[in-house]
């Protein structure tokens, strides 16, 4: 995280407790959670190497003229890669995805991520959230499979769905009914926090208005136990008050909830997440891959940085990098007299032509020196 910045939408001491810092500079006397409490909206700020191999290969493309400078990053960008202009739909795009052949691609460059995107088979944005979003989520102790899995199988045939709600929970036609409302759409899972929200705010749940959805939201996005216990008491509480079957409580609690409480993510995050997977996603099928993947060895072999301070070279990455470059053999052997000192392509010839900053043991003083 760059940072987390608290926004106000009035006066700052209307809403927190000011002081100066011994260099005279403003700041708050209270903590992070304090501010929040009391009506300060935080909203984090990320900087990931993935925007640093993105801006790269935008480079990389203006200079071999694939795409047109249009005066500057910011307008070039939302002529070709803006979320609003790039293709979410051509299926062998997704498939290159799905069979992992764009490399760090982003969240799903590990191999829990990997997994997801060969299990799911994302066909489009929400899809492809479900995945993000999904793997992250954690089952129970009494669970017979990963939630990842429950999900897959009930994509494959929805019936297994509708069988967990009829023979393990004996719900009616008309629990169903309000299950499906909220869950059809995502293949009868609860894969982020706001699914969530929107079933025990149903007025034939729990019926929760929206400060206590929030609460039992931040419990699961915070991971505290006693708050989670507290939301799961209200959670019973007022639905069985409100005339809701104990056997729906229990498959909310239990299938929608449970698998959320070690760690789940919200609608926006998830977006946004995948928004970023989509642009390399654009980046890497239609244009040449090579040039993809020189931005990201490239990144991956700290060659891109201003190397005063001799940045060390992140040789595992570079590794994992080359191993997921689907034809290895167009990675040239280090060629002394056509090297830089980063990665670069050779799209004449289909090749990558190796760094000096990426070979062991020749430091960049050397690299230079030999440039």
């Amino acid at each position: 995280h760059a940072s987390g910045v608290i926004i106000f939408d009035k006066n700052y001491v209307n809403h927190n407790c000011m002081m100066k810092a011994p260099n005279g500079q403003p700041t708050t006397q209270w903590s992070m959670d304090d501010s929040s409490y009391c009506g300060g909206l935080k909203f984090d700020y990320l900087t990931i190497s993935n925007l640093d191999s993105m801006r790269l290969c935008m480079d990389l493309l203006v200079n071999h003229k694939y795409i047109e400078w249009k005066g500057s990053l910011k307008e070039t960008y939302n002529a070709y890669f803006h979320p609003d202009v790039i293709d979410y739909e051509t299926v062998e795009m997704w498939k290159m995805a799905e069979e992992l052949e764009i490399i760090n691609l982003f969240q799903f460059q590990t191999q829990v991520g990997g997994q997801a995107i060969k299990k799911i088979k994302p066909r489009s944005l929400i899809e492809l959230g479900v995945a993000n979003s999904i793997m992250r989520l954690v089952a129970g102790e009494d669970a017979t499979e990963q939630p990842i899995d429950t999900y897959v199988r009930y994509k494959n045939n929805i019936e297994e769905w509708y069988s967990c709600m009829r023979d393990k929970y004996l719900l009616t036609e008309e629990e169903i009914a309000i299950a499906e409302k909220y869950l059809k759409l995502v293949c009868g899972m609860a894969t982020m926090q706001e699914e969530v929200m929107k079933i025990v705010m149903d007025e034939k749940t729990s019926n929760f208005n929206m400060k206590d959805a929030n609460y039992l939201r931040k419990s699961i996005a915070k991971k505290k136990k006693k708050l989670q216990a507290e939301a799961k008491e209200k959670f019973y509480k007022d639905g069985l008050a409100n005339g809701t079957s104990e056997n729906l409580l229990n498959y909310i609690w239990d299938e929608c909830i449970k698998p959320q409480l070690g760690y789940s993510f919200s609608l926006p995050h998830v977006l946004g997440y995948s928004t970023i997977a989509v642009q390399e996603m654009n980046m890497a099928y239609h244009f040449p891959v090579i040039l993809w993947n020189v931005a990201n060895l490239i990144v991956d072999s700290g060659s891109n940085e201003d190397n005063e301070d001799n940045k060390a070279t992140k040789y595992g990455k570079v590794a994992s990098a080359i191993a997921n470059i689907k034809d290895k053999t167009n990675i040239s052997l280090p060629l002394i007299n056509e090297a830089e000192f980063g990665f670069k392509p050779d799209i004449e010839n289909n090749r990558i032509i190796f760094g000096f900053k990426g070979l062991c043991g020749v430091g960049d003083d050397i690299a230079k020196a030999i440039i």
